[in-house]
């Protein structure tokens, strides 16, 4: 994830500018496993110097990866439906989801991108009664589906969601 490190020649740890300051919150809030010694030795700071810089802005971590897909699944939904503004992105609380929800909302964009292929050469298939168009059609929009599924799946899109076509009632009687 990181792609530079903050240790001097002299193996001295340097200060962290705001950006990089951010890169570790970020790193820290969205990704579970890593751990305050994992990003000291990351930047060349220390364990103590995260941790203080953690407490003191009131870092809050993504208890687990489950949630950080939910987060990012809802605001990925929102980006791509145009109903998440600008100030809801530079919220400092959410800032630590941006990447995960902009892969997702261009996951979603591509899918809905895409399904417009298929449904274009079916109406060309109607309007000039072509069979083999509607076959070719057919194969297209199956094929996209099985892909779109995997990717859905792969980026934990459908996680949380009752993806089964039964409906299941509870009643609970006391």
């Amino acid at each position: 994830m990181f792609l530079f490190n903050s240790w001097s020649s002299t193996g001295m740890a340097q200060r962290l500018t705001a950006e990089q300051w951010t890169i570790v919150r970020k790193g820290y809030e969205t990704d579970p496993r890593l751990s305050f010694a994992d990003l000291a030795s990351q930047f060349g700071v220390s364990k103590q110097a995260i941790h203080a810089r953690a407490k003191a802005e009131s870092w809050q971590r993504v208890i687990s990866l489950a949630e950080l897909n939910a987060r990012a699944r809802t605001r990925a939904d929102h980006l791509v439906d145009g109903r998440l503004d600008a100030k809801s992105l530079a919220s400092s609380r959410e800032a630590g989801v941006d990447s995960a929800t902009e892969q997702r909302a261009a996951v979603l964009a591509r899918h809905r991108k895409e399904a417009d292929g298929p449904r274009r050469m079916v109406y060309q298939a109607i309007q000039t009664s072509d069979i083999e168009k509607a076959k070719l059609a057919k194969t297209v929009a199956e094929s996209l589906k099985i892909v779109h599924e995997l990717e859905r799946k792969a980026w934990g899109l459908d996680v949380g969601e009752n993806t089964d076509r039964d409906s299941v009632i509870v009643i609970e009687r006391t």
